[in-house]
């Protein structure tokens, strides 16, 4: 197990916790665990599950920002935009180029 591996199970407890509507668990904290949970899982190469820690990252951070984006909601939007898209799809484009022949 690596420390990816052992954060991930930790913000993954806390956001199991939040929807389970635990005392001290509330929307704010759930949104960074929904962050942190994409960040490993985009580190450990799980981008389709890190590509739904964003989005509930953001859609948590829809309601909860009134005033203006929150530091989480933009790098939710930057890591799932620029990040975790690219990579996948770069994993489909090298695979595609060895099958070319070159």
């Amino acid at each position: 197990m690596n420390n990816w591996d052992m954060v991930g199970s930790e913000f993954a407890e806390i956001v199991a916790r939040a929807r389970r509507g635990m005392r001290g668990y509330t929307p704010p904290v759930e949104r960074e665990a929904e962050y942190y949970c994409g960040m490993g899982a985009m580190v450990l190469r799980r981008f389709d599950e890190a590509l739904d820690h964003f989005y509930r990252c953001d859609a948590l951070s829809r309601t909860l920002d009134r005033e203006e984006a929150s530091g989480f909601m933009a790098m939710a939007n930057l890591r799932d935009r620029n990040g975790v898209r690219y990579a996948g799809e770069a994993g489909s484009a090298l695979a595609q180029y060895g099958r070319s022949g070159r």
